[in-house]
């Protein structure tokens, strides 16, 4: 799972803080009493959701009159936002989050090419021995964290299954080392036919262009293609290109490398994020697509 990206107005970044619109600084002043309402009106229906929602049709009877100061001091923090952040872009922090975002881009533009590989029907890499060890234990070690009256985090239930892992006897991991064998074995052999395919040789390519595309952001993809000269002065002939020479993808974004990701026993809360009614918001100077609340 690919995590959410950097954000600029985190302290290792030092950016300053987002200007909010005129819509958000209202809904800053309702939120509260919004929620109230709703979650008197639908009790055990209430949702989240349910707040934005209803943010945005109110703010659709908000008169200009109401709006105006709102849509003054909007104005006044963008101007104070945008000065703050041309000073940002002269740091070399700024400089840290334009390399990290980027890095950030490709990892999720290869995740996004993997997983459509994985429908096409290129096979998953095959569990580890402590994967296996992992998932016949998982079930029983949340139930009894949870027995504690604790919350079964990820990271809590893998302390607990390595603390348990530590104690297996011998003949038992080698009957788990046999059988991830097995499956890494059957994997290998699944893999050498699917690299066969035009599937697997277009998710290549894409890997080698997101690699590319990272160099340029990063400004180090610095290779240019000069013709060369004979001695005479002529331009020498260009060499006749192999048409089934493709460039080899880097040797940390090759499928076979890539580690599996558990998943975790706890899906994530919905967030409390309202999107603005107005389609007409001007956009921000980077990428960072979340509004400030």
């Amino acid at each position: 799972m690919v995590k959410k990206g950097p954000s600029q107005k985190d302290e290792k970044y030092g950016g300053p803080t987002k200007a909010m619109s005129s819509y958000f600084l209202w809904c800053n002043g309702k939120r509260a009493e919004v929620m109230a309402q709703l979650r008197e009106e639908n009790k055990d229906d209430f949702k989240i959701s349910q707040v934005g929602s209803k943010l945005g049709e109110l703010w659709k009877s908000v008169s200009p009159e109401e709006k105006a100061p709102l849509e003054k001091l909007a104005k006044e923090q963008k101007e104070a936002y945008n000065t703050a952040f041309a000073a940002w872009k002269e740091t070399d922090k700024y400089k840290l989050y334009i390399k990290d975002n980027a890095q950030f881009g490709k990892k999720k533009a290869d995740k996004k090419a993997r997983d459509e590989i994985l429908a096409l029907g290129m096979p998953k890499r095959p569990h580890s021995v402590w994967n296996l060890y992992t998932a016949s234990k998982r079930v029983e070690v949340q139930k009894e964290i949870e027995a504690e009256g604790l919350k079964a985090a990820v990271s809590l239930v893998s302390k607990r299954i390595g603390v348990l892992w530590k104690n297996v006897p011998e003949d038992e991991k080698k009957a788990l080392e046999e059988q991830a064998a097995a499956l890494k074995t059957a994997y290998n052999a699944k893999m050498e036919e699917f690299k066969k395919t035009d599937a697997y040789l277009a998710y290549e390519k894409g890997l080698v262009k997101n690699s590319k595309a990272l160099k340029t952001k990063l400004g180090t993809n610095t290779k240019k293609r000069t013709s060369k000269k004979k001695a005479s002065g002529e331009p020498a002939k260009k060499k006749r290109k192999v048409q089934d020479e493709e460039e080899e993808p880097q040797a940390e974004e090759s499928p076979e490398e890539a580690e599996d990701e558990e998943e975790s026993p706890n899906s994530s809360e919905e967030g409390d994020e309202e999107a603005s009614p107005d389609s007409s918001e001007e956009g921000e100077e980077e990428d960072e697509a979340e509004e400030e609340e």
